[in-house]
């Protein structure tokens, strides 16, 4: 007779489990100008801007791990790669993500509010697709 032993624990996930998010957005996106930005304010040892991709280590809801955002190369979405432990929370990591990158913007609102502007109408003329960059944490 084999004994069964029963628990009621959630496994971790594996340091390698990986989770891959798309996050829409409205065009255009000037995502050149997104990374130049977040190089700009990196937090050594923790973001950093490589290749087109903003990297950052995370820490969310008890589990660590990685992240890698790029915009994708024919959609219109970024996309999130999760890796370690943390892919476990992938559907709750859009929404900080979204504020990071400001994808639930209207760029045809923006640039019909602000184009009539004389000083600021030439700015969103010039550089369609800014962004708002946000912050993953406040603290």
């Amino acid at each position: 007779m084999s004994a069964v032993q029963r628990t009621d624990e959630v496994p971790e996930p594996a340091e390698d489990a990986s989770a891959t998010l798309e996050l829409p957005f409205r065009a255009p996106y000037d995502w050149p100008r997104m990374l130049r930005f977040l190089a700009g304010r990196a937090t050594p040892g923790v973001e950093a801007v490589e290749d087109g991709a903003w990297l950052r280590a995370i820490d969310f809801n008890g589990a660590s791990g990685t992240l890698a955002v790029r915009r994708h190369a024919r959609k219109r979405c970024l996309v999130a790669q999760i890796d370690g432990p943390v892919s476990r929370h992938a559907a709750a990591l859009a929404a900080p993500l979204g504020r990071v990158f400001d994808i639930h913007a209207n760029p045809a609102a923006i640039a019909g509010g602000l184009g009539a502007d004389p000083w600021l109408g030439p700015l969103v003329t010039a550089a369609p697709g800014l962004r708002v960059p946000g912050a993953w944490s406040g603290f």
